[in-house]
């Protein structure tokens, strides 16, 4: 699957997320942001899926990368996706950096 690009990062009707207040509603935040670039229900991401395997090259990650350091408020590594490279790994590492409980 291609990564679109030109429709992920414009903000049209792009679903408004609250900060996190606890790990899960981070998981869900990210998974939620990841439907949307890849245009499939949140459930639908599989949290052990590589984001390479779900389509994203360098400068996909990159964006999706600014996409969460605008939703968390926070400044993040650009490579972060290559080193925690699934939903669940980006996921435990943001809770961890941001304190959020489980």
């Amino acid at each position: 699957m291609k990564w679109p690009f030109n429709k992920v990062f414009k903000h049209e009707a792009k679903k408004e997320l609250a900060i996190p207040q606890n790990a899960e509603e981070l998981r869900l935040g990210i998974a939620s942001l990841l439907a949307q670039a890849l245009k499939v229900e949140a459930g639908a991401v599989s949290p052990t899926s590589t984001f390479t395997e779900l389509g994203f090259d360098s400068l996909g990650a990159v964006r999706f990368t600014g996409e969460l350091e605008e939703w968390l408020k926070i400044e993040l590594d650009p490579t972060l996706l290559y080193t925690y490279n699934t939903l669940e790994t980006i996921s435990h590492y943001l809770a961890k950096e941001l304190n959020l409980s489980s």
